[in-house]
């Protein structure tokens, strides 16, 4: 079983909740932004695909 937890403030809470939203969108912007320059196709080779 778990301890207690550690007590924070409200200003401490919603600091907490502004820093991991500004960490959230960081995140998004870089997987954003890696998928569109890289695709892969798992599983298939150019000898898989047929025309």
């Amino acid at each position: 079983m778990m301890g207690p937890s550690p007590e924070i403030t409200i200003s401490q809470g919603l600091s907490w909740k502004n820093t991991l939203k500004e960490r959230h969108r960081e995140l998004v912007g870089l997987r954003d932004a890696n998928s569109s320059t890289r695709t892969r196709r798992w599983g298939e080779t150019k000898d898989d695909v047929t025309s």
